[in-house]
């Protein structure tokens, strides 16, 4: 075949549009693709004179034309007209060929790049889209890549950075280069648990560059590409100041690097008669090299070839010679320039006369450029998504029907609610219902200012029916093109206005609490030095003005007495320093307006920052001279009661030892008058009359009853006077030896005596036998005579103490006589119906509080009694 013939073929099957027409603007030759790309027939081109493929209105047609005609070739963008009279952009490559002197032809090569431009408008409209949105909200966002360097960031960011941070953050540098040196080693402990796919959440207290101290919260999250973590999203809001956002951010314009080349044809020929290649010019600049540089062959030709893409293009190329099948592929090429290039390959075989399979022939289209657009948008919309994705404020947008038509996740967090019950409602649906009329009207304010942000605070109904409170960005670009939409970047401050709320109503309390209190209110900032006095104790107290107090520093200071002045101010200076202290407390002397010193208890609380360095003290000045005056008076009286304690223990002691005493002196006495007043009745006892004998039997009962009742008194005396030191007592085996001591009273009456488990006690096992023995003999004693004795006796172990009982069933005793029964020597009864000195329950009283307890009744008449005491777990 003639090599115009190939190259015939070759122009044939091209995916432009080829046009070889005279100086005059007649078409000789079109290709397929031509006829196809403008509509028109191959005999339509060239019998029709009137047909314009190229819009005359095109801009800088008239100057291309000149080009051409002074330089010979020209490449360009224009504006073509198919035979619909559809416009559509073209890029032209137009060559004058010279055949001879006098005749010469045009060769004009065509590429339709409507879908080009489409992705070139769609890519420049969706970054528009999100950068507009992250631009319009006053947090600070920036992309930080695995070797933490940062890739972008917002306007907010370029802004605040200096202010928050005191260094910027600036593209391609390290993030760490904006962090304080000591904070370096949590932050790379924190990315690396974010390159991991993790999210944290950091809070930080910064000194900013203006002076103070400003708290900012930091939201690190993974981006994800493919389920594999590409970069890193940081957005650091300043939660110190809830100012309205007062102005627009400056639109930052999209840097978009656009590269535009003319798409280049290519061919490659393999003749299989010779085995020879033949690459075209074009080809040879596709791959890099120049035209006719070397003689190319099949190892040289798929050497270009990228090593993993070369499997798949000998597959394609021997399926091509074996079916004789078109093949199309793509593939990448590698360049000796290092430049990896993305081509499209369209092949056929050609065959001779004979039928015969004569060449290969390829056509090669360089689409590195479409790949690399497709790509990019494909990655700038992930990389924007996942920005306003994982915010942790709410974006919103709203078109011109005022329908929401997006809703980031975070609406989901905050207010319950997922994209699909949202989309489409109105903006009014969301509000709550008593900040709707307002927000209505602020709305329409809105839409008359295009391009100009509005701060706003609202609520926002929830789903389960409450409200949110909302800080909003509001911003209409229904003008932009691509954006079409009103901007909502509304953030959540419900937190905050319940602390304003907290806050206005704490003021008020300490308003009010400084109106009741006496005391002298003050309030100290350590870091200006001045003191602010409020309240009226000041001059209630020490006679001073509020006002005129606060204007001298030294007011308060000039007025401690002197010797108290250093102590005051060292323990004063030594609590400030110490970051673990947080009060303050003192006493010491203070001048009044009359001259007089006054005891005053000044005491304050301590404010500190992170570091614990004291800021501000706050406290109260009480005036304790009544009290000082007041406690020297209570002094005076306990030292007197404690002489006065001391002289009656020791009456008491002799009043004891002279009772034991006496009453141990009087039995001898009486047991001689006794004893002689029975000599006298048994020796005269027939000589004297029955008026003698009475006498005589009323002198020795009177004697037997005045005996028994100085035993009772000196076993009474005996109880204070005895000191025998306390021991373990084991109550169970003491109840063992009462029951023995009233088996023969127990015979006699019928008396049943029931004891529960006891305790081992610390005590005087000598008076704790007495203890029990007078509370069973007096309730076998006055028992009822319609029925017999039961005596129940039990304990319950309490706290600090131990619970005893002892029950009867006997004749009981009236309420009124509850406490006179452990008066010494008082009786409820006739001597001849019960017999007794009424001493027994006193000494009971008396070893119950001994051993360090308390004694009472409970009874009811006829019924019978029940006996408590206590004894302490610690008596001595």
């Amino acid at each position: 075949m003639a090599e115009s013939n190939i190259y015939h073929t070759a122009i044939e099957n091209a995916l432009e549009a080829f046009f070889l027409t005279k100086t005059d603007g007649t078409i000789v030759e079109v290709n397929a693709a031509a006829c196809h790309m403008f509509g028109y027939t191959d005999d339509e081109f060239k019998y029709n004179r009137q047909i314009q493929v190229i819009d005359p209105e095109s801009p800088q047609l008239a100057f291309f034309e000149e080009e051409r005609n002074r330089k010979g070739k020209i490449v360009c963008e224009l504006t073509g007209i198919r035979k619909s009279g559809e416009r559509f952009p073209i890029s032209v490559s137009s060559i004058l060929l010279q055949q001879n002197a006098d005749k010469g032809l045009t060769l004009t090569i065509i590429q339709d790049i409507s879908e080009q431009k489409r992705q070139q408008d769609e890519l420049r409209n969706s970054e528009i889209n999100l950068r507009m949105i992250l631009d319009n909200t006053e947090e600070m966002f920036l992309i930080v890549d695995p070797e933490l360097k940062v890739v972008n960031f917002n306007k907010a960011t370029e802004k605040k950075s200096l202010q928050v941070l005191g260094t910027p953050f600036q593209i391609g540098k390290s993030v760490l280069e904006s962090t304080s040196p000591e904070r370096v080693p949590a932050l790379k402990k924190i990315y690396e648990a974010v390159f991991a796919g993790e999210s944290k959440y950091v809070t930080y207290d910064l000194k900013s560059v203006a002076g103070g101290v400003i708290t900012i919260e930091i939201h690190y999250s993974p981006i994800f590409v493919e389920k594999r973590v590409v970069a890193a999203m940081v957005n650091v809001r300043d939660i110190t100041e809830q100012a309205k956002i007062r102005k627009e951010r400056e639109n930052i314009r999209l840097q978009l690097q656009r590269a535009e080349e003319i798409a280049a044809i290519g061919s490659c020929q393999w003749d299989f008669e010779t085995n020879h290649l033949n690459w075209s010019d074009e080809f040879f600049r596709i791959c890099g090299f120049e035209p006719r540089s070397f003689e190319p062959d099949q190892e040289r030709t798929f050497k270009i070839i990228h090593p993993d893409d070369q499997a798949k293009v000998r597959a394609a190329i021997e399926h091509t010679i074996k079916s004789g099948e078109d093949y199309d592929f793509e593939a990448r090429i590698l360049r000796p320039d290092g430049l990896v290039r993305n081509i499209f390959s369209h092949g056929k075989i050609l065959y001779n006369s004979q039928g015969e399979k004569e060449k290969l022939i390829g056509i090669f289209h360089d689409i590195t450029d479409k790949k690399t657009m497709a790509r990019e948008l494909i990655e700038s919309e992930l990389l924007f998504k996942a920005m306003v994705e994982h915010s942790a404020d709410i974006v919103l947008l709203i078109n011109a029907a005022r329908e929401i038509t997006y809703i980031s996740p975070a609406a989901g967090r905050l207010m319950g609610f997922t994209a699909t019950e949202v989309l489409g409602k109105r903006l009014k649906d969301l509000l709550f219902e008593e900040d709707l009329p307002r927000m209505l009207g602020e709305f329409e304010e809105i839409l008359a200012n295009p391009g100009k942000p509005f701060s706003k605070e609202y609520r926002v109904k929830t789903k389960t029916g409450g409200f949110l409170w909302m800080e909003g960005t509001v911003t209409n670009l229904l003008h932009l093109q691509g954006v079409n939409s009103v901007i909502i970047n509304q953030r959540d401050i419900t937190a905050e206005k319940i602390r304003e709320k907290e806050l206005l109503t704490a003021n008020e309390r300490f308003h009010y609490a400084v109106k009741a209190t006496k005391d002298a209110i003050w309030d100290w900032d350590l870091e200006s030095d001045i003191i602010t006095r409020t309240g009226d104790g000041l001059r209630t107290n020490f006679g001073y003005d509020v006002y005129e107090a606060s204007k001298d520093p030294n007011f308060w200071i000039q007025r401690v007495h002197p010797e108290d002045k250093d102590s005051m101010l060292q323990k004063r200076t030594s609590v400030l320093e110490n970051p673990a202290a947080l009060y303050w407390e003192d006493e010491y002397r203070f001048l009044k307006s009359d001259g007089n010193y006054a005891f005053v208890f000044d005491k304050g609380y301590i404010l500190r920052d992170g570091a614990g360095k004291a800021q501000r003290m706050i406290g109260a000045t009480q005036n304790i001279s009544h009290q000082k005056e007041t406690e020297a008076l209570l002094l005076e009286l306990n030292n007197r009661l404690k002489k006065r304690a001391e002289d009656l223990v020791n009456s008491n002691i002799e009043l004891e030892r002279f009772a034991y005493v006496a009453s141990h002196d009087l039995q001898e006495p009486l047991r001689m008058v006794t004893s002689f007043l029975q000599l006298l009745k048994k020796k005269y006892r027939d000589q004297l009359d029955e008026v003698a004998d009475q006498y005589i039997h009323f002198a020795v009962d009177g004697a037997e009853r005045m005996k028994q009742l100085i035993m009772d008194l000196l076993e009474y005396s005996r109880v204070g006077f005895n000191r025998e030191n306390n021991e373990p007592v084991d109550l169970n085996k003491l109840l063992k030896e009462q029951e023995l001591l009233f088996e023969k009273t127990c015979q006699e009456t019928g008396a049943v005596i029931n004891t529960g488990p006891m305790p081992v006690v610390q005590g005087n096992k000598m008076q704790l036998s007495q203890l029990f023995q007078n509370l069973i003999g007096n309730a076998i004693k006055y028992h009822h005579k319609d029925r017999s004795p039961v005596v129940t006796i039990g304990s319950e172990e309490q706290a600090d103490q131990f619970l005893f009982f002892v029950k009867d069933n006997g004749i009981g005793i009236e309420p009124a006589f509850f406490e006179k029964v452990f008066v010494i020597f008082q009786r409820l009864h006739n001597k001849s119906d019960y017999g007794g000195t009424g001493i027994g329950l006193a000494i009971c009283k008396k070893i119950v509080e001994k051993h360090g307890g308390t004694i009472w009744v409970e009874s009811t008449p006829q019924q019978g009694s029940c006996f408590y005491f206590t004894i302490s777990k610690t008596s001595n």
